[in-house]
């Protein structure tokens, strides 16, 4: 069994350095030919498919940038604790905090990429109307003090 401790380290740089000029050439290696890429919304196959997310994200916040904090590794399969800082239309800036369960093939290429963050607290939370709603619901789940 291959160690992937490279490959990880490897793919988290990728990440860290991602930018719109270096996506294809730096990100798409690492995929294997149908890679399954999934967040919460997007479940897709292939690097085509993949590098249409990462596109739209560069074309709709300013300065995305991907810091891994953490990272673990147990055999092909690796998890990454990251930020991702943007500033939005009116220039304020967000961070999201996320993990990623990432699936190496034997040729250390990512055979599947899944993340996880909570779009309740990050996204919809802030949206007018919808926001106070789920906030509301929020607090009727919590238990009673």
């Amino acid at each position: 069994m291959r160690d992937h401790t490279t490959d990880l380290d490897a793919y988290a740089a990728a990440f860290e350095a991602l930018t719109p000029q270096n996506l294809a050439s730096d990100l798409g290696p690492f995929y294997a030919e149908q890679a399954y890429f999934e967040d919460p919304f997007n479940q897709v196959y292939g690097w085509e498919a993949i590098e249409a997310i990462f596109e739209h994200m560069f074309h709709t916040v300013h300065h995305p940038k991907f810091d891994v904090l953490t990272r673990a590794l147990n055999g092909d399969t690796a998890f990454l604790e990251w930020q991702f800082t943007f500033f939005d239309r009116q220039y304020q800036g967000h961070k999201i905090y996320g993990t990623s369960k990432v699936v190496f093939d034997a040729q250390g290429r990512v055979l599947s990429h899944v993340d996880y963050w909570d779009t309740g607290l990050y996204i919809y939370q802030k949206v007018p109307v919808l926001g106070a709603i789920i906030r509301w619901i929020n607090r009727k789940l919590r238990p009673a003090k």
